[in-house]
């Protein structure tokens, strides 16, 4: 009796056992991946295969990495994306890895052989059963609920008043656990917001929410100020010289928004007609420039003495340069006009009013 019962629950095991891997997918990585500009993707790297297709798909719509540029590419070791599994909440003990250890990744054209990209949005576009429709429809709504509630999010975070694109990449964990949870709020992201982003959902019950991390490759467009004509370098900019475009938005390019921004100011570059102004075209007039001869005003015991000098470097109003004098003499100066500065009091001794008077003009407060 006790040996029929061993007997059954070995087999009970057995059964288990190969019900488990039946379900489990084989992730086999490919040596080459040739993608389009945007996301790579796990379908891009390795061929997926499962007796679930509906989670073959949403295992090849996870987000990877950003893709290459179009002329250095991209090495991705299986490790790695292993770790971008777990991040994205596959047990890697539940799937079978083999293939290439690392994957070359290029910008181009896919190859015949190669399977077409899936995006996990894009579900709908493969023929499945009925049943399995129902099932990509929510992960496609769910999609579209988190897309609209990080681009609610960005919209209350960012500084620039942009329109924001998010595209979302959820793992099939996180897409069942939404389900018909109402999203209370999103949390997370790095500024500029721009690129792939990590965020977490808070979904359900707003005093207890759950915490659900999802990523989006996000991207937006402003209305950033251009120049109509060029303007060479050196040149003032006037508000006749100015329109607003809508541009793309990208890292480490501080765009101006607002023509009050810019107007008056002097170019530091010459710029051509259509280009965008950023930051770092632009400064504040040069009231004094390098090398000309400026009126140096002193202020001391009551005197105001002008005397000249020459200017060692460019100032802008209220900017302090350094000031030789004939005597070889030299002191910082503020700006406080064209070709015009003030020394400060500390700098100028009485002997050095007295002696400077004697060959400049005096005026007495």
């Amino acid at each position: 009796m006790k040996r029929h019962i061993s007997q059954t629950c070995l087999y009970t095991l057995l059964l288990l056992a190969s019900q488990a891997a039946a379900d489990a997918a084989d992730i086999q990585f490919r040596s080459e991946a040739v993608v389009a500009r945007g996301i790579v993707r796990l379908g891009d790297v390795a061929e997926v295969t499962t007796s679930d297709a509906t989670e073959a798909r949403l295992l090849e719509g996870i987000a990877l990495v950003p893709a290459p540029s179009p002329d250095v590419p991209k090495l991705l070791k299986r490790q790695e994306v292993q770790q971008l599994l777990q991040l994205s909440g596959v047990s890697l003990r539940e799937h079978r890895f083999s293939g290439s250890e690392v994957t070359q990744i290029r910008i181009g054209t896919a190859t015949v052989a190669q399977k077409p990209i899936q995006e996990v949005v894009a579900i709908q576009i493969v023929p499945v059963s009925p049943k399995k429709s129902k099932a990509t429809e929510v992960a496609a709504t769910a999609e579209g609920r988190v897309g609209q509630a990080i681009v609610a999010h960005l919209q209350g975070v960012s500084e620039i008043p942009a329109e924001w694109q998010a595209e979302v990449a959820m793992s099939p964990r996180v897409v069942q656990a939404l389900a018909d949870q109402p999203i209370v709020r999103v949390e997370g992201g790095v500024s500029p917001w721009l690129g792939r982003q990590q965020f977490m959902l808070l979904v359900g019950n707003e005093a207890a929410p759950i915490r659900l991390p999802v990523e989006a490759e996000v991207s937006g467009t402003a209305r950033a100020v251009t120049v109509i004509r060029t303007i060479e370098r050196g040149n003032s900019i006037a508000e006749s010289d100015l329109q607003l475009q809508t541009v793309s938005l990208q890292r480490g390019v501080a765009i101006m928004i607002d023509p009050q921004q810019v107007v008056g100011r002097e170019t530091a570059r010459t710029l051509n007609a259509g280009q965008l102004v950023t930051s770092d075209m632009i400064r504040t007039v040069r009231l004094v420039k390098r090398g000309e001869e400026i009126q140096v005003f002193s202020i001391a015991a009551g005197l105001q003495i002008s005397e000249p000098g020459k200017a060692l470097t460019d100032g802008s109003d209220g900017d302090t340069i350094q000031v030789e004098f004939v005597d070889r003499r030299k002191m910082s100066v503020r700006v406080t006009g064209l070709r015009r500065g003030e020394v400060y009091a500390m700098q100028t001794s009485r002997s050095q009013v007295q002696a400077a008077s004697a060959t400049s003009p005096l005026n007495r407060r």
